[in-house]
């Protein structure tokens, strides 16, 4: 109403900016601290390595000794050292220069109506679906069309070869399909458990230095390679002390929870962010407890964002390669049998074996969308 298109799209750039610049940083994190999908890009095509790998063979030159294990696990950790520091610098930056502040909602809580485009609608239309198509739709199609795929002397038809990879799929990956759901719902309650109290902590703190350092604290699960977080549990974890926890269903979703935990935590800190801080104040007035000022009134008007927050934690748990291929409690997973089965070079089972994790992948977020839509079909503003 006061500037026009070019003030609202400055406007909504300017809300936005926030979450860009820490979705970037956490894209970088996650594509430099990757072993495994890259280590097979290098068997099936030209040869070339990547940092993770370097730290991985480190631990392995040094030799995992239980009798010396904090030599061993030392090496490694000096050579992980500077791509720690690396991603660390990144976080921070995206912190730094994307203020949280820019980001708080002045409308109340209230969902912003749509932006009118005016002529550049179906233009903007137009490479939207194409950029959906070129990252999605394609190589989902793709991933159909291999399912039953067969050489020029098959004589059955490609529906039902199709239908046979979805049949083999089902029969060899469901247990370890199940296990990988359960592995990840149990990640995701753990950290929607905990994460409301770091986001809170942090909210508290503002957005100065000790809230910085705390974030990054908090971040260096993620900030390490998988590959590292793997060996130091097993080192921690692989003792007598702990050996019904190592061998239990228990220690992958913790690990795995601890480790996603920032995502869960910087997503609830920028929506906590929207809630007017006067709420939280008024209810300490009146007398409540931390727990109803938090989870009522801070956590209440986000409670879609909380959801979320679980949802994506276990989508990262279920997805989770490096981490599960070295930690024996989590071998058993969806994750290691496609990629098992990816080095073995069974088209079909691969591609069905992938479309199915791929949906349940796609479940924890499809659920937490849909309870997001219930509790903003029930808010009367």
């Amino acid at each position: 109403m006061a500037g026009g298109r070019r003030l609202a799209v400055r406007e909504m750039l300017r809300v936005a900016s926030p979450a860009l610049l820490l979705g970037g940083a956490l894209a970088f994190i996650f594509a430099s601290t990757d072993f495994a999908v890259p280590d097979y890009f290098a068997s099936v095509g030209e040869k070339f390595s990547v940092y993770p790998a370097e730290v991985f063979n480190a631990w392995r030159r040094a030799g995992l000794n239980p009798e010396n294990a904090s030599a061993s696990y030392a090496a490694g950790m000096a050579v992980a050292a500077p791509l720690v520091a690396l991603a660390a610098g990144i976080l921070v930056l995206a912190l730094a220069f994307g203020d949280r502040r820019t980001g708080v909602d002045a409308g109340g809580g209230r969902r912003p109506a749509p932006l009118d485009a005016g002529a550049g609608r179906w233009p903007l239309g137009a490479l939207g679906l194409a950029i959906a198509c070129l990252l999605l739709l394609v190589p989902l199609g793709r991933i159909v069309f291999e399912t039953g795929v067969a050489g020029p002397l098959a004589t059955d038809t490609w529906g039902d070869r199709s239908q046979a990879a979805f049949g083999h799929a089902l029969e060899r990956g469901r247990e370890d399909l199940a296990r990988s759901l359960r592995t990840g719902a149990l990640a995701g309650l753990l950290a929607m458990a905990v994460a409301p109290f770091w986001a809170h902590l942090l909210l508290r703190l503002g957005g100065g230095i000790r809230a910085r350092a705390l974030q990054v604290a908090l971040a260096l699960p993620l900030l390490a390679p998988a590959v590292g977080v793997g060996l130091g549990s097993i080192i921690v974890f692989n003792r007598d002390l702990f050996w019904d926890l190592y061998d239990s269903l228990w220690l992958p979703p913790l690990i795995l929870a601890g480790r996603y935990l920032p995502v869960a935590v910087f997503l609830l800190l920028e929506r906590m962010q929207r809630v007017p801080r006067e709420q939280e104040e008024a209810a300490a007035l009146a007398g409540s407890s931390y727990l109803r000022r938090l989870f009522r009134y801070r956590l209440g008007p986000q409670l879609g964002s909380w959801w979320l927050a679980g949802g994506l934690v276990a989508v990262f748990a279920i997805r989770e390669l490096d981490l599960a291929v070295l930690l024996p409690a989590a071998n058993h997973s969806a994750a290691v049998r496609y990629f098992n089965a990816l080095h073995f070079a069974r088209d079909n089972f691969v591609a069905a074996f992938g479309l199915l994790i791929a949906l349940v992948l796609f479940l924890p977020v499809m659920l937490a969308a849909v309870l997001r839509g219930l509790s903003r079909s029930e808010d009367p503003r």
